[in-house]
């Protein structure tokens, strides 16, 4: 579940996308991409992300994927990432040139803010990978150094009064002690 972004939430397993305005019960299924991987190598998509590009008025969905040798225990490694856009007023889906990173996305980390997708993610330190869906650029956040003492092995973004928030929470089936902190916040006052 991605959302909400000017009143439509995506639902997506990653390979199933459905834009759904909820307020006219009316859904897009969107179409598979046409991007295969090379022969003898598989994709893992790391993250999808649904926004709205303001300046030419289209939502456009980001797929981020790793693309590795097949069979993933072979010695080649990963041979890269890929990233593809889908334009929902052209029904069309593209690759964007862009290399990016190995990196560990978190589970439910990505939101949609200030007509940017934010994903926390784990590079060499925590970071907030951000695209901005207009200029189509990546460019990544970094976090104080207050939010490497963040214990929890969940992580969520939000937004709380119109700023960005880093949230750190015990995983809900582990028990919890008395003690420890449920619930650890960081508030980006000034964005950027």
């Amino acid at each position: 579940l991605m959302g909400p972004c000017n009143g439509l939430i995506t639902l997506t397993d990653s390979d199933i996308i459905i834009v759904l305005n909820p307020g006219t019960r009316k859904y897009v299924v969107i179409p598979e991409s046409p991007f295969d991987c090379p022969k003898g190598y598989y994709r893992y998509i790391e993250a999808v992300a649904f926004g709205f590009d303001s300046i030419i008025n289209d939502y456009k969905i980001i797929k981020l994927s790793d693309v590795y040798w097949d069979p993933p225990t072979d010695d080649r490694g990963p041979r890269g990432s890929r990233v593809e856009i889908y334009n929902l007023s052209i029904d069309s889906w593209r690759e964007h040139n862009i290399e990016f990173s190995s990196i560990y996305f978190t589970h439910c980390s990505e939101i949609y803010f200030k007509e940017a997708v934010h994903w926390f993610t784990i590079q060499d330190d925590l970071v907030i990978l951000c695209f901005d869906i207009s200029s189509e650029i990546f460019r990544t956040m970094e976090l104080p150094s207050v939010c490497s003492d963040l214990n929890g092995p969940r992580y969520g973004l939000a937004v709380l009064n119109d700023c960005l928030v880093l949230m750190s929470y015990p995983d809900s089936m582990c028990s919890i002690g008395h003690t420890e902190n449920l619930l650890n916040i960081w508030i980006m006052n000034e964005y950027g």
